[in-house]
């Protein structure tokens, strides 16, 4: 009985072994199968998934704000010489005179500004004009001749004017002296006689301003420049000064010194 039993149990053992043999073919064929379809599923989403990914790229492109300009200024190109030059505005012919006219208005106002109330002068910085007013202290009444004080101030102011003004030499063109007097003549018996009597009283008063400040011996060295552009005028009552409308007799009556420029 126990030998049938273990011959039995070989012959189940035997058998066991050949139905595992069977089964591998049915594995492998189930592997492949398996494989066969992950591929095909792959293949089947990549072609679903492409269109999708590219059209996200796309909206993506799309909503990207574009890329800002960059604004270069305008240039003009030299063609014979092949230069590049930036545009650049061309400054008014009229601002370098004025900026002139303004340095010599300053350096007048600090050279003579302490000065100016004491001597009863004003300076004017538009027409660069040092105006004497109060002729009554520079003149006798209907007279050229130059009074001591008027000579003290002279003196005083000529000398330093002219060493100032010498720095800008080479941007004047002129200096005037220039005589005013009210229309007041008190013998005349019209306008034309007291206008004529006042035009050479007014020319004898600079005549004499002028021969005194050039005999100044402090001014020698100018001398020579002074004699190309220093000239004497006298103006009437061309130029009388108004206060509402009516003449200011004691303010027309005026020496003063001027500065034009090239």
């Amino acid at each position: 009985m126990n030998e049938m039993e273990q011959l039995f149990g070989q012959f189940s053992a035997e058998e066991e072994k050949k139905d595992n043999w069977r089964l591998i073919p049915q594995l492998i064929l189930v592997l492949l199968t398996l494989v066969i379809i992950a591929i095909l599923a792959f293949l089947s989403v990549g072609q679903v998934a492409a269109p999708l990914v590219m059209s996200t790229l796309e909206n993506k492109k799309n909503l990207e704000p574009p890329a800002a300009e960059i604004c270069l200024p305008p240039k003009i190109i030299n063609r014979d010489t092949s230069v590049t030059t930036t545009v650049a505005t061309t400054p008014s012919p009229l601002e370098p005179k004025k900026t002139i006219r303004e340095a010599i208005y300053q350096a007048l106002l600090k050279e003579f500004h302490n000065d100016l109330a004491e001597w009863s002068a004003s300076l004017d910085p538009q027409s660069l004009t040092i105006s004497f007013r109060d002729s009554r202290y520079f003149f006798s009444v209907g007279y050229s001749n130059i009074t001591p004080y008027y000579q003290t101030i002279l003196s005083n102011f000529f000398p330093r004017y002219v060493n100032l003004l010498k720095q800008f030499a080479n941007l004047i063109e002129a200096l005037s002296i220039e005589g005013h007097t009210s229309s007041e003549w008190t013998s005349s018996a019209s306008l034309d006689e007291a206008y004529f009597n006042n035009m050479a009283l007014s020319q004898l008063r600079t005549r004499s301003v002028l021969e005194y400040c050039l005999q100044l011996p402090s001014i020698s060295v100018h001398k020579e420049w002074l004699r190309q552009i220093l000239s004497a005028n006298g103006l009437s009552s061309g130029r009388v000064i108004t206060n509402n409308g009516l003449e200011n007799p004691e303010s027309s009556r005026r020496v003063e010194f001027r500065v034009f420029l090239k």
